[in-house]
């Protein structure tokens, strides 16, 4: 995973495009965790050190979810966090989950997709990197895409 520097320390909706005062971009600020941030921000903590930060995070993104059941935004990084803890059964739930609210949100199927290759699953992977390829991304997501698919 790569971090978004665009999340470094900024609001979420700035960097997300989500309505300002919205209830997901209000939750998942108030929550205290960057959603891109979190693999990152593991370096070079141990096993134990890592479970508990992504540990707190999922806690965190459930928070999120809980006051704005309807955003894609906290469920994209609760999947991100499980997959960071090799839970990639339940993060492709999340990812699924998170694309009936934002099936055109570009960075979901690019994170679904490096999901999907992680664990094998190289078809269904390049699938989620075409879709994402159609879809708006990112500077920095578009150059992550690339790195990983081919695709630009």
């Amino acid at each position: 995973m790569v971090s978004n520097p665009r999340l470094s320390g900024g609001r979420v909706e700035e960097a997300e495009g989500l309505e300002s005062g919205s209830a997901a971009a209000e939750a998942i600020n108030a929550s205290g965790v960057d959603p891109v941030a979190v693999a990152p921000a593991l370096g070079g903590a141990s096993r134990e050190e890592a479970d508990a930060f992504l540990d707190a995070a999922i806690a965190k993104f459930t928070f999120a979810n809980q006051k704005g059941p309807h955003f894609a935004d906290p469920l994209e990084g609760w999947g991100e966090s499980l997959m960071a803890k090799n839970r990639s059964d339940l993060a492709f739930v999340k990812f699924a989950e998170a694309e009936k609210y934002a099936p055109n949100w570009g960075r979901l199927h690019l994170k679904w997709g490096e999901a999907l290759m992680y664990t094998g699953k190289k078809d269904e992977a390049r699938a989620q990197y075409q879709k994402a390829s159609t879809l708006d991304l990112n500077l920095a997501d578009k150059a992550e895409l690339a790195m990983v698919s081919g695709h630009g």
